[in-house]
């Protein structure tokens, strides 16, 4: 268990100590425990009945025992308020015992922008960290607590540190890119919880998860796959109407808690009331009006005591007053607010004073704001003893929760809005006071409470520090929420802001919107960037809009909308001399000229940014002009040089900690490795580039990452697991509308099929692409690279189905686009099939020269596949025109490419896939045959 540490003590005597003329008190340490929760306080003053819940408890106790067998299961219990969530948890908690490690952490009604409020709140009361704890302390509670797990897990302590803001102790992660920062939290964080739950079964329950923040969502969503192979049982309680996003798993079980049965709800006020038997019209009352909910018996029989319309005779109760004498509010919360009128007017003054601070308060802070300060203790006493609220802390400090967020919701609302104004505003000042030395905690709640103040001033400064330390959280969603509420707190304050302020909002949202490629939404930041910096007559700023404007266009493939605003920003650029700008511009430009088959414009563009960044130290577009650029000369078939120049490009992002270009010269760099043939590091830079895709949550570079690792698996023969990464590829492309990397994950399915002889399903994969190539909606980005190798595979296929004619028409478009790009490995590909289409028409002639045009070009580029498949093409055609000296020489010019990539290759997987390759072995037999 975690959480505040409590000790109980009692008085020993009085010593005198050596050198001191005042006696001291000395103490016996009795106990020790964490902070205590609602229910755990009830437990002690002495639980209700656990009354019609059974059947739950056992299903809760299965998904244990199966997760204890390590079979990890995810619980989901649904209910609405007062239901009985929390107390279905208490209960198994009880009964488990010592037999898992409990963790549980908390959201908060106001907590979707507080980023990673129910995890940090577990990890805090997990390490036992106190509220008044300085950073020392609390450094050396996380290290001490997760290195009891084991030293190896040392390098993931920077990383939790950072998540509880202090200082990580280790610069590099200060400076990583947010995105790539939070990867390795959410992965530290699951080999923690893995770890622990190898030492012991692990139960982690999140509540009231509808209030959660998206950023927990996203960690549980990346740890999910880890759950059911872990001794973990996961617990996420949530009202009903809350739809979680976590989907169906075979480990997922989900409760609903339904309203309890008349007489469970009979045994529950008997229980309460510590009678056996109640009056049928009591009976008959509490369940008319409770209505099963077990919060609201309890608090109806608790408002019949109170306004005395029970009377103890004996062991038993009766009515003191006829039914018709006694008013129960028809709602729940209409009963709270009648206990509530109840209350002497300090009391009740002093509860709704708490209620503005939020559902837990401390005394301390509620001291501040309070009118009779001397009285508070007695005040907080009555309502602990009415139990509207309970003890929640006494170490370091006295703290106190609301008993449920009902009795919270009801006491804040109970407030007139001027005076809930005026309170949050003393709470804010008072919070800044208080929480001096550590107010980065505090930001959220500061903004919180200032904007409900309507202390506009105060409320946009700590806005813009929570989205800023949202934004190095990678908390985008939450960041952007908080940027919102600081362009609301803008319009309040109106000409008092400072227009740089207002557009480093819109360009910091620009940024967060860009981070989840939702690039119309970062274009129209940036647009409203735009718009201040011309009214503010700032240039610099107007050239740095328009240049994030482009960039966002030509990712949302609106290319002439790209190109025009990256003409502009290079012109404000030169006009000012914004270097940064400038590349960007010609970067970008360079980038539509690439997808749209321009390529030597492309190419002049990216040099030209290429020149700029690398004399002004712009490592951003340095990295990406460098694996762009070397893109081309992948294109051209100039493999050694791409790999040279992608190579330095992910050097320069791994350097500098630049995340989209790296996770984007993985995927280049992986393809040019491919080309040339060291399959051993293109398998390990793509693998790296996938594990860094899944880490940080990166979709549009994991997709293609992923067709192009099934690409080269293909290139060496497994059929089998190319198959599968590219179906998950197309997918995921599909899911995202990206035509570009659908198109491409489809026709390597088409090529696979191809090769396992289904021709139908060959088809209708070619087909489906071929219909996106001819849809006008189709953006034009790369349509003419994937048609490039539509024509081709179309040329196959039309030659396996025995029809020359339709493979003749498609292979001279593929040669024509080829040629006008100079794509040279397919020219290979399109010579090759020309002269198989002459083999299979007798056309002995034609279809040696063009198949010595292909060999020639397949030697100059060094594709390990298109040569040896060049090669064996020849020793078909010798074959057939009886030159068996020709044709053996042929097969064996084959079979030595395949033996120096066999030759060559490490990885005991690769090297399995090539020689069980059904092709290869047949290459091996023609070879053999022909030695005879």
């Amino acid at each position: 268990m975690g959480g505040v540490v409590h000790f109980y003590v009692r008085p020993l005597g009085e010593f005198t100590l050596k050198g001191k003329a005042e006696p001291v008190h000395a103490w016996e340490v009795l106990s020790a425990r964490v902070a205590r929760t609602r229910l755990e306080v009830e437990a002690e003053r002495g639980l209700t009945p656990f009354v019609g819940r059974e059947r739950e408890l056992r299903l809760l106790f299965e998904c244990f025992e199966q997760a204890k067998a390590g079979h990890g299961q995810v619980v989901f219990v649904a209910g609405e308020a007062g239901i009985g969530k929390s107390r279905l948890l208490l209960e198994f908690r009880r009964r488990l015992g010592e037999e898992a490690t409990w963790g549980e952490g908390r959201a908060i009604s106001f907590g979707r922008s507080i980023a990673f409020h129910p995890l940090i709140d577990l990890l805090r009361r997990n390490f036992r960290i106190e509220e008044g704890d300085v950073e020392g302390t609390i450094v050396t509670k996380v290290e001490r607590g997760v290195l009891r797990l084991g030293e190896d897990l040392r390098p993931i302590l920077p990383y939790v540190r950072y998540l509880l803001s202090v200082d990580p102790g280790d610069a590099a992660v200060l400076s990583m890119d947010p995105q790539q920062r939070r990867g390795e939290i959410f992965e530290a964080l699951r080999r923690l919880t893995v770890r622990a739950a190898e030492v012991r079964p692990q139960v982690v329950v999140y509540e009231d998860v509808h209030w959660m923040d998206q950023a927990t969502e996203a960690y549980l969503l990346f740890t999910a796959d880890s759950i059911p192979t872990s001794r973990v049982l996961r617990i996420l309680s949530y009202r009903t109407g809350y739809v979680h996003p976590f989907g169906e798993r075979t480990y997922h079980t989900r409760i609903a808690l339904n309203t309890l049965s008349t007489a469970h709800s009979v045994e529950m006020a008997e229980g309460i009331l510590s009678t056996e038997r109640l009056p049928e019209e009591l009976q008959g009352l509490i369940v008319r009006k409770a209505e099963g909910n077990p919060f609201f018996v309890e608090e109806v029989v608790k408002s019949l005591l109170e306004v005395g319309a029970l009377r103890q005779v004996g062991e038993g109760y009766v009515l003191a007053k006829r039914l018709d004498e006694i008013f129960v509010p028809d709602t729940i919360q209409d009963v709270i607010m009648a206990r509530i009128d109840r209350l002497e007017e300090a009391p009740k003054r002093t509860l709704q004073l708490a209620s503005v601070i939020g559902r837990e308060f401390t005394r301390r802070l509620l001291e501040r704001i309070v009118d009779i300060r001397a009285r508070t203790e007695e005040f907080l006493r009555e309502l602990k003893a009415i139990e509207l609220i309970y003890e929640k802390s006494v170490f370091p400090e006295l703290a106190y929760m609301f008993k449920h967020a009902l009795t919270h919701d009801v006491a804040y609302n109970s407030l007139l809005v001027q005076r809930r104004k005026e309170l949050h505003r003393l709470i804010g000042f008072a919070i800044e006071e208080l929480y001096a030395d550590r107010l980065a905690e505090q930001y959220e709640v500061l903004a919180y409470h200032f904007s409900k103040a309507e202390e506009w001033a105060k409320a946009l400064e700590h806005l813009l520090k929570a989205a800023e330390k949202a934004t190095k959280a990678f908390a985008t969603r939450e960041a952007i929420a908080l940027y919102e509420q600081a362009l609301e707190a803008v319009g309040h304050l109106g000409d008092a802001v400072d227009p740089k302020t207002l557009m480093a909002i819109h360009q910091a949202k620009s940024n967060l919107y860009f981070a989840l490629s939702d690039f119309e939404r970062s274009l129209a930041e940036g647009e409203g960037f735009l718009a201040v910096a011309r009214r503010a007559g700032d240039r610099g700023n107007e050239g740095a809009a328009l240049a994030a404007m482009s960039l966002a266009s030509f990712w949302a493939h609106g290319l002439d909308r790209a190109l025009a605003y990256a003409r502009q920003a290079i012109e404000v650029a030169e006009e000012v001399d914004a270097k940064p700008v400038l590349a960007a511009g010609h970067f970008v430009t360079g980038l539509v000229h690439s997808v749209t088959a321009r390529l030597d414009l492309a190419r002049a563009e990216l040099e030209k940014a290429l020149t700029i960044s690398r004399s002004v130290g712009d490592v951003f577009h340095l990295s990406f002009a460098l694996g762009r650029i070397g893109q081309l000369k992948n294109w051209e078939g100039e493999y050694t040089e791409a790999a040279r120049l992608q190579s330095d490009g992910l050097r320069v992002a791994r350097e500098h900690n630049l995340l989209v270009p790296r996770l984007t010269n993985h995927f280049w760099y992986g393809l040019s490795l491919t080309g040339k043939g060291d399959y051993d590091e293109a398998l390990a830079i793509f693998g790296e580039g996938l594990a860094l895709s899944e880490k940080v949550g990166d979709e549009v570079q994991g997709h293609r990452l992923l067709n192009s690792l099934g690409w080269l698996y293909h290139e060496l023969g497994d059929l089998d697991r190319a198959l599968n990464l590219n179906r998950r590829s197309a997918e995921g492309a599909r899911k995202r509308g990206d035509p570009e990397t659908t198109a491409n994950a489809e026709l390597n399915l088409g090529d696979i099929f191809l090769a396992q002889g289904d021709l139908t399903l060959a088809q209708e994969f070619l087909d489906g692409v071929h219909r996106l190539v001819n849809d006008p909606a189709t953006s034009e980005w790369n349509r003419w690279r994937y048609s490039t190798h539509l024509f081709a595979s179309m040329g196959e296929l039309w030659l396996a189905r025995g029809d020359p004619a339709k493979a003749q028409d498609v292979t001279e478009q593929c040669l024509a686009l080829a040629t006008s790009t100079n794509s040279r490995k397919y020219l290979v590909k399109g010579y090759r099939l020309k002269g198989e289409i002459a083999l299979a028409r007798r056309q002995w002639d034609e279809a040696e020269g063009v198949l010595r045009q292909a060999l020639t070009i397949a030697k100059a580029i060094g594709n390990p596949t298109q040569l040896w498949r060049t090669h064996l093409a020849l020793g078909r055609l010798y074959d057939a025109t009886k030159k068996p000296a020709r044709a053996r020489q042929a097969y064996q010019s084959a079979r030595e490419v395949i033996d120096r990539v066999q030759a060559s290759l490490q990885h005991p997987g690769l090297r399995a896939s090539l020689e069980n390759s059904p092709l290869i072995r047949h290459v091996y037999d023609l070879e053999a045959e022909h030695d005879l």
